[in-house]
């Protein structure tokens, strides 16, 4: 075995292993034979120290360093070869021994610390709380997880990005629902809807607004966003924690828009995502209507004329219908610019009473002198709370078949007309009689009970008096049929002569909200904006859509028609969005808690705007189709009466010198329950 080192003189130069300096030109191999002293400086002279041999000088290397050197001594006794200085290092042992010495010291200052309450709390105390959050959190476990309590935890905290609260401590007090810790409250298929919808519209695929999470099945997969993750405590009271830096929206969102004005895209439909609710074409109504001579001095002088901010929500609103477009249009919410004055909701069809009697099919009296008379869609509405005479009155409403011309019609179909009659009959005396029938049946049709302002509406609709009038004239027997018919006989056949200057109204002196006969007719006649009895059909006929009453549709039609009486819904709109039909009596005022994912008030900005500066952001569009965009009831199929929003409008304002540009200034995170459930089928459907 051989040794590691040799201990001859004149064949190894000994290491001391407890040396504390070493020679710096040790790493080279030439180090020198003396080394450092004790202090670490170096001693480098000469290569030996030549000694004298009679009258000579002798070279003493050693022969570790080559032995005599060829030139030898110089003539005064000088070493020929010089060594270099170097700067010496520190030995192996004395560079551990420093470690251990301060690691020692590391641990014995820390427990000093430590040990000491109030210099303890300033070292490990990560922050004072923001101010609503130190009034309501007494212990650390309140939001922390008991595992976190030990002061190595607390170490490794001081360096981690996040502060590891419970997943339940946020929500325990912020309602924000159970899929709070999902991204924006959504689950991977919802993402993922929006983000087709995105990629639809803005037809760009380098903008890809979700990252992480948009192939996520649901919301198990998705992944979880703790709270501290944007929101951070422990950085003082006044702390604002809805500010949210903008990289942490793009932890997850690929396209980074750190500068708005520069990197944020054009902006496609904003602040237009459907048609208005309320049907007001701004182009024609200031390039048209204003100008005519009739109106100029009723026509408004800038928006602010009509819309208005509200400084509780931001919000425009819009002015009311007597404030602002009853001076224009009164006339035509009580028909008095109407030839025919009122809306026609009973009527008598003519009959073809020759060839029921020919089938011996019974209706009795029938009045004589109807022509081309038909039943009006109020009729044909009540009438389908007979639910086994729904398919003929679907045929009438589709002018598939006539009353007034049955022959060939099948002898089962002439059956179906005899019943229709006798139900008819039925239909007028219960309304005579306004029994409590009448309000069931009207709740039966529309599936569901009324609410208190429907059910008065409703049960003071019915005209007792005009209606036993008119019906004494039409059919004068009416209540003598009932009775037969209630005893299984059949009444004759018979065809009445009605003095018809009895059923003659001079409509002009019908007073707004009454009824009056015309012919064969009972008409309503509007009493102005706001009318109960016009709304509550409306809203019973829409009720009963929903509960797929088809002949119901042919009444909403009729009250929604541009020229019926009154024009209710002239200006209101009908959606009809999957199925699900509403009638918008208001104007979209959409408070910003409604809204999807954009954050806007328009208070702070009219502050700065003057009234007649909207078209700063809101310029007319006067190539819009806006009136085609009502032609069927898709609110999401339209073309909006403004141009979009030009993203440099605003730039001007919104950048980080001034007011402001951060992800948060515009755009929000959590979405409610609401709009996950209900609005947000609606962006998929845009």
């Amino acid at each position: 075995m051989r040794d590691l080192q040799s201990f001859d003189f004149d064949k190894s130069q000994y290491e001391r292993v407890n040396q504390k300096w070493i020679c710096g030109n040790q790493s080279t191999g030439q180090d020198c034979a003396k080394g450092p002293d004790a202090r670490g400086q170096c001693r480098a002279g000469a290569e030996c120290k030549p000694y004298k041999n009679g009258d000579r000088w002798e070279c003493a290397r050693s022969i570790l360093q080559g032995g005599k050197c060829e030139h030898g001594p110089q003539g005064d006794g000088g070493c020929y070869h010089r060594i270099p200085p170097c700067k010496p290092i520190r030995s192996l042992r004395a560079r551990r021994g420093l470690m251990v010495a301060g690691v020692g010291f590391v641990c014995l200052a820390l427990a000093a610390l430590f040990s000491a309450a109030p210099l303890r709390d300033l070292v490990i105390n990560p922050g004072s709380l923001s101010a609503k959050h130190s009034a309501k959190v007494q212990q650390c476990d309140s939001c922390h997880d008991k595992k976190t309590a030990n002061p190595v935890h607390w170490l490794g905290l001081a360096f981690a990005d996040t502060n590891q609260t419970k997943p339940s401590a946020c929500v325990n007090c912020h309602k924000i629902g159970a899929t709070a810790m999902n991204p924006h409250n959504l689950d991977g298929e919802q993402l993922k809807t929006i983000k087709t919808r995105l990629q639809v519209s803005l037809k760009d695929n380098a903008v890809q607004r979700f990252n992480l999470f948009s192939d996520a099945p649901d919301s198990n997969a998705s992944g979880k966003v703790q709270c501290d993750t944007c929101h951070k405590e422990h950085r003082g009271k006044h702390t604002d924690l809805k500010r949210v830096e903008n990289f942490r929206c793009m932890d997850c969102h690929v396209s980074r828009h750190v500068d708005f004005k520069d990197e944020h895209p054009e902006f496609v439909d904003f602040a237009y995502s459907r048609r208005t609710h309320l049907r007001f074409d701004h182009g024609k109504h200031f390039e048209k209507y204003f100008k005519e001579e009739k109106v100029a001095e009723h026509a408004p002088e800038s928006c602010a004329s009509c819309h208005s901010p509200d400084n509780e929500s931001g919000v425009m609103v819009s002015r009311s219908f007597k404030d602002g477009c009853m001076r224009c249009h009164k006339n035509d919410t009580t028909a008095e610019s109407f030839t025919e004055k009122g809306v026609v909701f009973f009527r008598l069809p003519s009959l073809d009473l020759d060839t029921l009697s020919a089938n011996n099919i019974s209706i009795g009296q029938w009045p004589d002198g109807l022509e081309d008379e038909e039943l009006t869609p109020m009729m044909l509405f009540l009438l389908s709370s007979n639910e086994e005479l729904r398919p003929l009155l679907e045929q009438l409403a589709a002018r598939e078949l006539n009353l007034a011309e049955l022959d060939g019609v099948p002898p089962e179909t002439l059956q179906l007309v005899g019943k229709l009659i006798n139900h008819l009959k039925d239909l007028l005396l219960i309304m005579a009689n306004q029994s409590s029938q009448w309000l069931s049946l009207v709740e039966t049709l529309a599936n569901q009970r009324l609410d208190e302002v429907s059910r008065a509406a409703v049960e003071n609709f019915l005209p007792a008096q005009q209606m036993n009038r008119a019906f004494a004239i039409w059919i004068p027997n009416l209540s003598i049929e009932k009775l037969l018919r209630n005893r299984g006989k059949q009444a004759d056949n018979k065809l009445v002569p009605v003095d018809h200057e009895l059923l003659q109204t001079d409509a002009n002196t019908v007073r707004p909200g009454r009824w009056y006969v015309q012919g064969y007719a009972l008409l309503y006649r509007p009493k102005g904006h706001e009318d109960e009895m016009l709304r509550t059909w409306l809203e019973v006929s829409r009720a009963a859509i929903m509960n797929k009453n088809t002949v119901a549709m042919e009444l909403l039609n009729n009250l929604a028609h541009e020229d019926t009486p009154g024009q209710c819904m002239r200006c209101h709109s009908v959606d009809n969005v999957d199925g699900v039909v509403s009638l918008n009596w208001k104007a979209r005022n959409l408070p910003p808690e409604k809204r999807l994912f954009t954050v806007f008030s328009h208070a702070p900005h009219m502050k700065v705007l003057k009234a007649d500066q909207c078209n700063t952001c809101h310029n007319l569009n006067s190539k819009a189709d806006y009136a085609g965009g009502y032609k069927d009831m898709n609110p999401f199929v339209y073309q909006s009466n403004f141009l979009a929003i030009q993203k440099q409008t605003c730039a001007q304002c919104h950048s980080a010198s001034k007011v402001g540009d951060t992800c948060v200034t515009c755009h929000k995170y959590h979405l409610t329950k609401t709009l996950i459930n209900g609005d947000l089928k609606k962006v998929a459907a845009r």
